[in-house]
């Protein structure tokens, strides 16, 4: 009986002392966050990781804070009542402060915007461009770099080669709403960049080794932007 305790004791002091970061990393609100609930590669602005879930509409500071604030612009303030309005104040220059460039990284999952093995835009993909198309409409001025990435599965050309289809695919369709072409360039990584971590996921082609590499499959829009304080 005196062993078995010893034994119980022992089991419940080595359970006390697993590390918390072995816990495995949680998605909330279209963010990669860790186990203490912090975004995943927010070391420096604007270069949190998405989930697949995200959209404009969920931006949150440090991650995307051009996002953030143009969401926050278009939410009208409720009406106030006042009993001896202010007289107006007019100047004979409107100066518009400039707020300095910022840059937004946003990663969308390709498994939303297209097919396994294909990159034809599906509708949900298209939906979730439009919201990017508003963003970017909202921009004075900016300059946008898309990046497609793939998983492993395939060869390694053909992972170049869908890669680019998928950032050109992407660009074609901002271009087709309204996007000034002249500001767009695509590039395509291939397999080179994963976010899995080496030796993650293992064994023959799956359905279960698809949805691991999933993090891979994705593409990149990097934004340059520049907007005015009083839009």
């Amino acid at each position: 009986m005196r062993t078995d305790r010893r034994l119980l004791l022992t089991a419940t002091v080595l359970a006390s002392f697993i590390p918390s970061a072995m816990a495995q990393p949680k998605l909330q609100e279209g963010y990669l966050t860790d186990g203490s609930g912090r975004f995943v590669g927010s070391a420096t602005p604007s270069q949190c990781w998405h989930t697949g879930s995200w959209t404009p509409a969920l931006a949150q500071e440090p991650c995307d804070p051009v996002i953030k604030k143009r969401t926050v612009a278009a939410t009208p303030e409720p009406e106030k009542e006042t009993t001896s309005p202010a007289p107006a104040v007019t100047s004979p220059v409107a100066v518009a402060a400039i707020a300095p460039p910022t840059t937004s990284r946003i990663n969308l999952s390709t498994d939303t915007l297209f097919g396994f093995n294909d990159f034809t835009l599906t509708d949900k993909g298209e939906a979730q461009l439009n919201e990017l198309v508003e963003m970017i409409r909202g921009a004075d001025s900016y300059q946008i770099h898309i990046i497609g990435h793939t998983d492993r599965i395939g060869s390694t050309t053909y992972n170049q080669k869908l890669s680019m289809q998928r950032a050109n695919a992407v660009r074609d369709y901002l271009e087709a709403n309204g996007t000034d072409a002249s500001r767009i360039k695509t590039s395509g990584m291939g397999e080179t960049e994963p976010m899995t971590a080496q030796g993650l996921c293992k064994g023959k082609v799956s359905p279960k080794l698809i949805q691991c590499l999933q993090p891979d499959r994705r593409v990149v829009v990097e934004i340059d932007a520049t907007s005015t304080s009083n839009r």
